[in-house]
């Protein structure tokens, strides 16, 4: 994975507040330098330029150079778009491009844990937490393409994930194959959490909580006991054939990601997929509270 720069962009300086006397004047003044309108990603032909990322987005996330096309950012929401066929011609130490491997990709992504400036460490413990509104043409539209919202990748490992949570029009939102938010229930925003300890023997943990279980009853997965710094699969299913390295380095994508179907770009909607996440939250958990142990 690329590594990520801690330095931070400034808000920029079209947001600063005017000065003025009177409520006419302040509306003229302000109008002048008021954030521009939030395009229609539908069809936006080209990826934007800008790599800025606003104050409020926490600290070290930042927009990956894998993205084809730039997430957007109004007020306290990140927009994520993408089309089929998007890619980026950006290759780095994880692996081929986008464009050969045939991914699409919008996201933002994070290296470092927020306040704290370390790096993710195995043997340490993790929240990873953010709200999501998925496009309801998306499941209407029957799509036959898989997405990840979400991905946790390991150095070492080129782009295979270790955790993702996924999108499909059939199942909703899932995370380790458990549903977070069922397809018909998918309208309007959700909240996604979930706890977990990097670890390299059998002393890490997984848990998910969406929506209502975030305040009360039992978490929706809980897995105890398991290797969480080797694909998922291998920690959840049949013994993989081939032993990973233990990544030395971990990173988190979130937005839209697209793999390949059968070799080619993922069948996308014609018009695009738009996906939007706000109260983003990672940080390192130095007491964990009420935790399940498995379910």
């Amino acid at each position: 994975m690329t590594r990520f720069s801690v330095a931070k962009n400034l808000r920029p300086a079209a947001l600063a507040i005017a000065a003025c006397f009177g409520l006419s004047a302040c509306l003229a003044a302000n109008s002048a330098l008021a954030p521009a309108s939030v395009p229609n990603l539908a069809e936006a032909d080209a990826p934007e330029v800008s790599r800025t990322t606003p104050d409020w987005l926490n600290l070290h996330f930042e927009i990956s150079d894998r993205s084809a096309r730039l997430p957007q950012f109004s007020w306290d929401q990140v927009i994520f778009h993408a089309k089929p066929g998007d890619c980026s011609k950006h290759r780095d130490a994880a692996g081929p491009s986008d464009c050969a491997t045939r991914t699409t990709r919008s996201v933002i992504a994070k290296n470092q844990i927020w306040q704290q400036e370390l790096d993710f460490k195995v043997g340490q413990r993790y929240l990873l937490t953010f709200d999501f509104w998925v496009d309801p043409d998306f499941i209407a539209s029957g799509s036959p393409a898989k997405v990840s919202l979400a991905r946790w990748y390991g150095s070492r490992l080129s782009q295979t994930p270790l955790f993702e949570v996924e999108l499909d029009a059939r199942r909703g939102v899932t995370f380790l194959g458990t549903t977070c938010v069922s397809a018909k229930d998918l309208d309007g925003w959700h909240r996604f959490s979930v706890r977990m300890r990097l670890a390299e023997d059998e002393t890490g943990f997984v848990e998910m909580r969406c929506d209502s279980a975030l305040k009360v009853g039992q978490p929706l997965l809980a897995k105890s006991n398991i290797v969480t710094t080797q694909p998922w699969h291998c920690a959840f299913g049949a013994p993989c054939r081939r032993k990973y390295p233990t990544p030395d380095q971990f990173s988190v994508e979130l937005g839209i990601i697209a793999d390949p179907v059968r070799g080619r770009f993922a069948p996308l909607p014609a018009e695009g997929l738009t996906v939007r996440m706000k109260r983003i939250e990672v940080k390192r958990l130095l007491v964990i509270i009420g935790r399940v142990e498995d379910l």
